[in-house]
This record gives structure tokens, C-alpha cells and sequence, in this order.
């Protein structure tokens, strides 16, 4: 018996870290293109990530994609940002082998005519559905896409986004198998809303200011159908899963700069989505302020942030479309900033 354990005890010794396997690029070349889209007469602008057979380390702009069929995750940018916001994770994903699309959103982009605003929320997973169908009919891309594998991922109120486009009552699409929000606001969200049980995974920061963790991630991850995991980054800030963080000065809170582009109060994200009917209670019920704590410095460096967020999301992703062992719960062991819960 003592020398059972002991062998068992050596085997775990030798089993080998998966954070730099998670962290590292993938073994393909990475290509990216901008498709340019028409829904309703209106313009809908698609950064598309690929596997590619090109040698920059970064990515090859209209390199030839490689054969094959691969899982797409549609990625949605946050507030005030656009459809490369996240470009780190896309290209991260798309060496591994997955199709990355992210659209720019017309009335939540930094380029919006007058300016963002969160109106266009309704409208969002619409958009998203509307980019998987033109995808998938492409007589190119559709032939590139594992269409029984198509995911959803997407930061902020690109997050807000996912989760309706995953699992609204009404605008869900139900050919998304698994989703990812991001720093996602959630609050007004009750069970009633959660209509199906696919892989969730909610990834959000304790230091988020923003969109604080207790009342969003926590409290959706209790109100989702199981599978359900939350992944915590700790001191982790809202601003700091936005690639343009990575320039900013580690010294102070990132949510200081986030904060200064918002006007405080409540965000009104629940207008036109169906009311409790659909599992959603009035924002100014259900929400609190956003910015409404002083932001403690510093922060989990951006860097380090967004590195972590490339390996949770590779793990998730690829267990649920590659069949890859589980591997959240390792990278939390090996990594002293990740906590994790998960139901199954």
C-alpha cells in the first residue's frame, strides 16, 4: 500500500505545469483580414483571426489560411472600444487553432457617430447572430468553420453581450455551445434569464471598480445553470483586460483611467431586453454605481492580467471544442492569482 503511494506520489511529481503551455503561442502561424458586412442596410466592419502559414510572430495581414476546420469564437469589445480591443486574445486563440471574429458594434464603438452609447445593447447579440450566419455562408469561410463548435467570448459590455447571445430567453443563439464573458455587468441577471445549460465561464477581477465582481460575476455564477465556473483574478482591475492597458502606468490603478471616460451613476443595460419576463430586473434596482469605490494602487499589472486571461480562455475553449482535459483548476494551483469555482 505505502508503495502504491509512493509511485502515485512520483507520477504527480512528474505531471507537467500546463501554464506554459497555456500562455505560450500555438503551434500555428497567425492571419488576420477585415470583412465588411451589410445587416439592414447598415455597415458592420469584422476583424477575423486565423491559423495561417505565415512566420510573424505577431500576425500576417491576408495570409492564406490553413486547411482545415476549425472552432470560431466570436469575440465582442467592450464600451468605447472596438473590434481589436482584444486583439491579444484573438491572435492567442487563432494560433491554437480556433477562428476568432470580432465585430465592430455600431453604437458602442469608439468611432460611433456622436459618440458611444450603451443604447444599441438590444441590438448587440443580434449583430453577433447576424456575423455567425455570414460566416458560416461564405463559400470560403463557412468550409473553414467546425460549425458544431461555435463559442462566444467578449469583454464588458461586449460581456453583457455574450451572455444574451448565449442565453436570453428570446435572442439567444442557440448555435453558441459555450460562453465566456468578460468583466461582464450582470447584475440585473436572475436564474429565470439563464434559459440553457452550456459552458459558462465568467472571468472577472476582485479590483474591478467598474463592474465589481460581487454583484456581476459572483452573483450570475449562482443564477447560471450548471456547468458554471467563476475564474477571479485577483487585484485584477475592469481596465486591465483592455489591450491598450498593457501601455498604461502599472503604478496606479487602472481603473483610474476607466473611470475618468465614464460619467458615473448607474448604466441603463436593461431597457428593450424583455424586462422580468426574460430574467431581468431594472438596472437601477438591481446595480450599483459604477466607479463607486476609490480604486486602491496598484493594480495586477496589465500584462500579467492579460497573459492569465489568453491561458483561462485557451483552457476553456479547448476542453469544450478540442476535448482537452480540464486544465482551470491547474492553472489556479500554479498560478497564485487565479481562484477558481466550478459546478458541474
Amino acid at each position: 500500500m505505502k508503495r502504491a503511494w509512493l509511485l502515485l506520489l512520483l507520477v504527480a511529481c512528474r505531471t507537467e505545469p500546463v501554464t506554459p503551455k497555456l500562455t505560450a503561442p500555438g503551434p500555428e502561424g497567425v492571419g488576420v483580414r477585415t470583412l465588411e458586412l451589410t445587416r439592414d442596410g447598415g455597415r458592420l466592419v469584422v476583424e477575423l483571426w486565423y491559423p495561417a502559414a505565415a512566420a510573424n510572430e505577431d500576425e500576417t495581414r491576408d495570409a492564406p489560411m490553413n486547411a482545415g476546420r476549425f472552432p470560431l469564437v466570436v469575440h465582442s469589445h467592450g464600451f468605447q472600444d472596438n473590434r481589436r480591443g482584444e486583439a491579444y486574445l484573438a491572435r492567442h486563440l487563432a494560433s491554437h487553432g480556433f477562428l476568432v471574429a470580432a465585430p465592430d458594434y455600431p453604437f458602442s464603438n469608439s468611432g460611433a457617430p456622436g459618440g458611444a452609447t450603451v443604447a444599441g445593447l438590444p441590438e448587440q447579440p443580434r449583430d453577433l447572430s447576424f456575423v455567425i450566419d455570414a460566416l458560416l455562408a461564405d463559400p470560403e469561410l463557412g468550409q473553414a468553420i467546425d460549425a458544431q463548435h461555435i463559442g462566444a467570448s467578449g469583454l464588458s459590455l461586449g460581456g453583457i453581450t455574450t451572455l444574451l447571445a448565449a442565453f436570453h430567453p428570446t435572442l439567444n443563439d442557440d448555435r453558441i455551445g459555450a460562453a465566456l464573458p468578460i468583466a461582464a455587468p450582470s447584475c440585473m441577471l436572475t436564474p429565470a434569464f439563464f434559459s440553457r445549460a452550456i459552458p459558462l465561464l465568467l472571468l472577472h477581477g476582485d479590483a474591478d471598480t467598474i463592474i465589481p465582481i460581487a454583484t456581476n460575476a459572483a452573483a450570475a455564477f449562482l443564477a447560471a445553470k450548471k456547468p458554471r465556473t467563476l475564474v477571479t483574478l485577483k487585484n485584477a482591475s475592469h481596465t486591465g483586460f483592455v489591450g491598450i492597458a498593457e501601455a498604461f502606468d502599472t503604478r496606479s490603478h487602472y481603473d483610474r483611467i476607466g473611470c475618468s471616460a465614464l460619467s458615473g451613476g448607474k448604466l441603463d443595460l436593461s431597457t428593450g431586453l424583455g424586462g422580468e419576463d426574460a430574467g431581468i430586473l431594472p438596472a437601477s434596482d438591481a446595480c450599483v454605481a459604477v466607479c463607486r469605490d476609490e480604486p486602491k494602487d496598484p493594480a495586477l499589472a496589465a500584462r500579467r492580467q492579460q497573459t492569465l486571461t489568453k491561458a483561462v480562455a485557451l483552457a476553456f475553449f479547448s476542453t469544450w471544442a478540442k476535448g482537452r482535459p480540464d486544465a482551470i483548476n491547474a492553472l489556479a494551483a500554479e498560478n497564485e492569482e487565479i481562484d477558481v469555482k466550478s459546478e458541474r
